[in-house]
């Protein structure tokens, strides 16, 4: 079994090409993840670090609503624009100096830190840690993190993803406050459904037949 556009799919991917799974037969939770950003994410002008924008239009929609975008990833990136700078490196090796910022986006990122997919070529079990501390540390104070990742009953997806349950995100959101979460179920043959989070961190990933749950978390750094 291989997952949905991974492996050849991005073998034959060209920079330019953007993919959330549309016209190929399934839903995918970024239906309901990027209305969760745009309504949530404070007004412009703000200076916003994209962490893991490849495959995304958030990073360029962005830049195009008047925000300072600087968008980072292992991947290459195709858009350009005046208020967007992209940084073709790792996150966790690249050196900021003392920049600082308004927003953090990570949709669906910090979950693949440190595990063999994409360009990562040595797996690192501690990686969305120390991707979340660095997170922490380029924030400005009270700056804001717009957060998706997988949720449920907690486990790993064939190397590819990390599944996080309440335990792992207390860990990974301490130091911030949160004002918004939103549990939502990923059936990608029937859609996306918002669930409350009691049922949606029981809910057992099932890749095979694209089931599962995932979070949206708008915080504030403390």
């Amino acid at each position: 079994m291989r997952l949905p556009f991974l492996k050849n799919d991005m073998e034959d991917k060209k920079p330019y090409q953007i993919n959330y799974g549309f016209g190929k037969g399934y839903y995918t939770e970024r239906l309901v993840e990027i209305p969760f950003l745009f309504r949530n994410i404070i007004s412009p002008p703000a200076k916003v670090l994209d962490v893991g924008c490849w495959e995304s239009i958030n990073s360029i929609s962005l830049a195009m609503l008047g925000y300072d975008v600087t968008g980072i990833d292992m991947m290459p990136y195709g858009y350009k624009h005046k208020n967007f700078t992209f940084i073709h490196d790792d996150f966790l090796k690249h050196d900021f100096g003392n920049e600082q910022f308004d927003v953090v986006v990570n949709i669906s990122a910090i979950e693949h830190f440190g595990l063999l997919s994409y360009a990562t070529k040595e797996r690192n079990d501690n990686a969305h840690i120390e991707a979340m501390g660095k997170i922490k540390k380029l924030l400005k104070p009270h700056g804001q993190l717009i957060f998706t990742a997988p949720y449920g009953v907690h486990g790993e997806v064939l190397n590819f993803e990390r599944i996080f349950d309440d335990n792992d995100l207390n860990m990974l959101l301490s130091g911030f406050s949160i004002k918004e979460e939103k549990t939502f179920l990923v059936d990608r043959k029937e859609g996306v459904v918002e669930v409350p989070k009691h049922k949606a961190v029981k809910i057992q990933h099932d890749e095979e037949n694209g089931f599962y749950s995932i979070i949206c978390i708008n915080a504030f750094k403390v």
